[in-house]
């Protein structure tokens, strides 16, 4: 009787032995799982959040880019109705075209000669002659270099294209077409004047008048084409598991 409970006694044990083993195990497979579904977990929450950065900072960028652009609207809408551009206009063409006009993009001369000859340099009562354009000193100055008279300016490009010109009239009609220049919207810079005076005789009468002759030697430029890519990108995040 007692061998039998003995017995029942070890199995219980082996028995009791087998479950615990068996819930170990199960546990141990269990813990092994969370553990790797937390890695996987941590990793996608990591993901994520680079995601969420990366949208938050275009959305922040197009905020500062609506912001600018409100900006460069209202400018180009007050650009359109200044009463200076509009006054400077040829015909029926936009008053933005005016600083394009003001400022080309390549080196034409052809342009800027027409330019002086048509609007700065046209005062009926002021004779232009030998009015020269060209992209080096020594095409509109014989030879000759107006370098030590030149002056440096800060707030233009060295990319000139030159110019030289005889003026000759009475001492009021030149400083008009002098003033005329000074006034123009496309940058134009004197570096050299030479004064000639003399007397011309009236046929008519007989009566001699004061004639003055002014040769300016002068610059004017032009502001090259920057071409910029795109703004607009698309930016690809990738997980650390991926390829």
């Amino acid at each position: 009787m007692a061998k039998e409970v003995a017995v029942r006694k070890r199995q219980k044990i082996l028995s009791a032995h087998r479950v615990m083993m068996t819930v170990v195990l199960l546990c141990t497979v269990l813990s092994s799982f969370l553990l790797i579904g937390s890695f996987h977990l941590f990793k996608l929450l990591n993901f994520n959040q680079k995601v969420i950065s990366e949208q938050q900072v275009a959305v922040d960028n197009l905020r500062f880019n609506k912001l600018k652009f409100e900006s460069l609207r209202s400018k180009i809408n007050a650009l359109r109705a200044n009463k200076s551009l509009l006054s400077s206009r040829t015909g029926d063409e936009i008053a933005l075209r005016v600083i394009s006009d003001a400022l080309p993009d390549r080196g034409n001369s052809a342009a800027l000669g027409s330019s002086l000859s048509n609007r700065i340099f046209d005062i009926s009562s002021v004779e232009a002659k030998n009015l020269t354009v060209g992209t080096t000193e020594e095409e509109v100055n014989n030879g000759s270099s107006t370098q030590g008279s030149q002056q440096n300016y800060d707030d233009v490009d060295s990319n000139p294209i030159y110019f030289s010109v005889d003026l000759i009239g009475e001492a009021a009609d030149l400083e008009d077409n002098l003033v005329k220049l000074e006034k123009s919207i496309r940058p134009l810079y004197v570096d050299k004047i030479e004064f000639k005076s003399g007397v011309e005789s009236n046929q008519q009468n007989g009566q001699a008048k004061p004639r003055y002759k002014i040769i300016i030697f002068g610059r004017s430029f032009y502001e090259p084409e920057v071409k910029k890519e795109s703004l607009i990108t698309t930016k690809t995040i990738r997980r650390k598991d991926e390829n």
